[in-house]
């Protein structure tokens, strides 16, 4: 049975046309990555991180890791303005008195 592309979602016709892209590129330009070695600190930890998401364990999404970059961005800059802000009443203090 095939599917009519006036059936299939908007998500679904774009993953088709992704996978197909993916497809060619990979047909025309080849693996860029074919034919090297991973590092041995580096095959340790894909090992590690192998065991550990086997043993139950939750990896973080792009989307996941972007967000709390930004809430610890936030962070450091709300503690920044909170610094400056002593930092200046102290020095308005200084020259009060």
């Amino acid at each position: 049975m095939s599917t009519r592309v006036a059936e299939l979602t908007v998500d679904e016709f774009k993953r088709i046309i992704e996978e197909a892209i993916e497809q060619k590129l990979l047909e025309v330009l080849g693996d860029p990555d074919e034919g090297l070695e991973l590092r041995p600190e580096i095959e340790e930890r894909l090992r590690r991180s192998l065991s550990y998401v086997a043993a139950g364990g939750k990896t973080l999404s792009l989307e996941e890791i972007t967000a709390y970059a930004e809430a610890a961005d936030e962070d450091v800059a709300l503690a920044e303005a909170g610094i400056n802000e002593y930092a200046s009443s102290l020095a308005h203090e200084d020259s009060a008195t």
